[in-house]
């Protein structure tokens, strides 16, 4: 059985790069923020008072009732996590601690009404923890965690003690690389990348006697079986009388999590398929057992057996993966799949004026949009070259995304293919690619659009195609390539364009060479019609690299906008300018006003406080 798990509608969450903020009604200056975090992996699990908590490795922690139907919420940094990148859970009592990696721990109180969360980042310098275990010594919480690569520390009734490293002067720690930790009767046993030490009365000692100095991936302590310990060789158990390790049942391959659950001792070998990675102990050989799902990477206990990990919704994209956790009853698996955004690291963000967020994963893995708690996915290869609803390949990332003022949507997958042309109502997805179109360049970094449906594609190497009419973008008659030499652009790598302050004249940043202006219908001219075709009365002006008593470069700028009364903003080259274009001018006496006159409004390099700037420049 499957079920794909819905967000719930107390936290509607999606996207490590971006924050969603949508001003409310009544307040201007108030907004509502939902963050968009892919859930793409499951990488730890446990189970408390009936629910199922489950760590991502980039997206939080999700929070299912154990006896529901795969609804879930889910809490992020937004609700008080130190990091949504989760690496281990561990819990006390009602508290629930979360180790993540690059953001220290977090402690979560469950007792109360709602959850409340509390940082632990002041352990050092490294807030890399991979694993935690916790316990109490004489009335006092005590946690032990252990860094990816910096060795073990303590956080004892809320104060955080030393950290303890290899070659410290206690020495006994086999390595800093900490792997696992398991609590045995007082004592720590910790799993390295080089064998198991174990920490007692405050001292180290190393326990790799047996299991060698290999990579110990994890550890569990149980009342019947003992001490255990899982490494790249299989499963091996801890004899305290010789202190030794023995291999337990030559289950082989490496060992990535293990589990007992009702009496019954369950191992989870490394690997990605659905066979012969999950086993149980009978009592004199290991017995696989078929995984719901590939992809597993974790398995734990409970009420009943649990694994969770990731998987492809569809096979062929390697890129796009969900999170998901399955329980298993004896006989049958039921299994709960997250519904949210399937890649991470969002380059290309626009919003449509329909309000969907559109946005296209760097990696090339997909695109998708996002609106009031609803995902649209794209993430299967296209089936034909030219029209189909589909990607490229997963190999080129999409850099930018556009949408057009009549809900097209533009996307430049760089590199691996070219433009992406999606009409969200028909669904379809035209191609534009080198052989099919007139396109110069498969490496577009930025595409916008002029109000009246000419499409600009921005290229770092052969400069700015045009498309005229976008229905016909297989004539070559409704291409333009703007001049890329001194009587044009002034260079092919042009990084953005944007409308001007009248419909003819469209602003380029052009990289080393600075913000030029193309006028189309030549200077003075009333701007309506534009004489697209009509090269001959085009204006170009010479580059503006400077504005006087300014340091701002404008040959290092990264981003322009259009204020409502017409003004520039521009930023990068040392920070933001604003100015305003009054015209044209002949500063190198050849009688020719092609030099821009603007006149400087503001110029800031660090904000020491809020001035009173008129015109707000307008997002393109």
């Amino acid at each position: 059985m499957i079920r794909n798990g819905n967000i719930s509608t107390r936290t509607r969450l999606a996207l490590v790069c971006a924050l969603i903020l949508t001003a409310t009604v009544a307040q201007a200056q108030s907004v509502a923020i939902d963050m968009l975090v892919s859930t793409q992996e499951c990488a730890s699990l446990l189970y408390h008072d009936g629910r199922l908590y489950g760590g991502l490795s980039d997206g939080g922690i999700l929070v299912w009732d154990a006896a529901g139907d795969g609804d879930y919420e889910r809490w992020t940094t937004l609700e008080g996590l130190s990091s949504n990148r989760i690496t281990d859970l561990g819990r006390f009592g009602d508290v629930l601690w979360a180790a993540t990696d690059g953001g220290g721990l977090t402690r979560i109180d469950l007792g109360g009404a709602r959850p409340d969360f509390q940082l632990f980042t002041n352990i050092g310098d490294d807030l890399s923890v991979s694993v935690l275990a916790v316990s109490e010594l004489a009335g006092i919480e005590r946690v032990y965690f252990g860094l990816t690569n910096g060795g073990v520390g303590v956080i004892s009734d809320g104060l955080a003690g030393n950290i303890f490293t290899s070659d410290g002067t206690q020495g006994g720690l086999v390595n800093d690389r900490i792997r696992d930790m398991v609590i045995v009767d007082g004592d720590v046993w910790i799993a390295t990348d080089e064998g198991v030490s174990r920490l007692r009365d405050n001292a180290f000692a190393d326990m790799s006697t047996g299991i060698g100095h290999s990579n110990v991936t994890c550890l569990l302590a149980d009342s019947e079986f003992g001490l255990l310990a899982g490494n790249v060789d299989g499963v091996w158990q801890w004899n305290d009388t010789t202190e030794t390790w023995t291999d337990f049942g030559g289950i082989g391959v490496s060992v990535m999590s293990m589990v007992v659950q009702d009496g019954i001792m369950w191992a989870l070998r490394a690997g990605t398929g659905d066979a012969n990675r999950l086993f149980h102990w009978n009592g004199s050989a290991w017995v696989t057992q078929l995984l719901p799902e590939a992809g597993a990477v974790v398995v734990a206990g409970g009420d009943r057996l649990r694994v969770a990990g990731s998987r492809r919704p569809i096979e062929v994209n390697y890129k796009a993966l969900q999170a998901w956790t399955a329980d298993f009853d004896g006989a049958n698996w039921t299994q709960w799949n997250t519904d949210e955004l399937l890649f991470t690291s969002i380059d290309g963000v626009s919003v449509a004026p329909d309000g969907d967020i559109w946005m296209g994963s760097r990696a090339g893995a997909g695109f998708a949009s996002y609106n009031d708690g609803v995902w649209r996915q794209i993430t299967d290869l296209a089936s034909a070259a030219e029209d189909s609803v589909g990607l490229f390949n997963v190999d080129g990332g999409f850099l930018d995304v556009h949408a057009t003022s009549d809900g097209e949507i533009w996307m430049t997958q760089f590199a691996a293919g070219g433009v992406i042309r999606y009409r969200p109502d028909e669904p379809d997805c035209d191609h534009l690619n080198r052989d099919n179109s007139e396109l110069s360049s498969k490496r577009i970094i930025r595409i916008t659009h002029h109000p009246e449906g000419p499409v600009f594609l921005m290229s770092d190497r052969s400069g700015v195609d045009v498309i005229l009419d976008t229905d016909q973008w297989r004539d070559p008659d409704v291409w333009m390539h703007l001049p890329t030499d001194n009587t044009g652009l002034g260079s092919n790598k042009v990084s953005d364009a944007l409308l001007g302050d009248t419909p003819d004249r469209i602003w380029f940043i052009v990289a080393d060479v600075g913000l030029v202006l193309w006028d189309i219908n030549g200077d003075g001219a009333a701007g309506d019609p534009l004489t697209w075709s009509d090269t001959s009365d085009d204006k170009w002006s010479s580059p503006l690299t400077a504005i006087s008593s300014t340091a701002f470069d404008l040959t290092g700028a990264k981003a322009v906008a259009v204020a409502d009364d017409g003004t520039l903003w521009v930023g990068g080259g040392g920070g933001v300018i604003h100015f305003r274009f009054d015209g044209y001018k002949d500063i190198d006496g050849d009688d020719v006003s092609d030099d821009l006159d603007v006149t400087l409004l503001h110029s800031i390099r660090e904000k020491t406080s809020a001035p009173a700037l008129q015109g707000s420049p307008q997002k393109r």
